[in-house]
């Protein structure tokens, strides 16, 4: 039956015609392909500058548990002068009276 309804048919015409989309849909996913990796080649790039732009932070503390540990007579004047309505940071707003 298939050869009754090829003969009605221009088979080599529909053959061409899904070559052409077929080649068209080729050259579109080359193209979206290529901007993908265009974008990501920037992006990259601008990630590397900017993770070397970051200034590395390295402490002159030579034992940091210790220097924590001697925080506490400063967080406990800290808790003193939260509680207190005459302290107040600079820039922050009024405590409430």
């Amino acid at each position: 039956m298939d050869w009754l309804a090829e003969a009605t048919v221009d088979v080599d015409s529909i053959r061409e015609d899904a070559e052409r989309l077929y080649n068209q849909t080729k050259d579109h996913y080359g193209d979206a392909l290529h901007a993908k990796s265009a974008a990501r080649r920037l992006c990259v790039a601008d990630l590397k500058a900017a993770h070397k732009a970051i200034p590395e932070f390295k402490g002159t503390v030579p034992d940091i548990a210790a220097f924590l540990k001697g925080l506490g007579p400063l967080q406990t004047k800290a808790r003193e002068a939260r509680g207190n309505p005459g302290t107040q940071l600079p820039g922050a707003p009024p405590t409430p009276a």
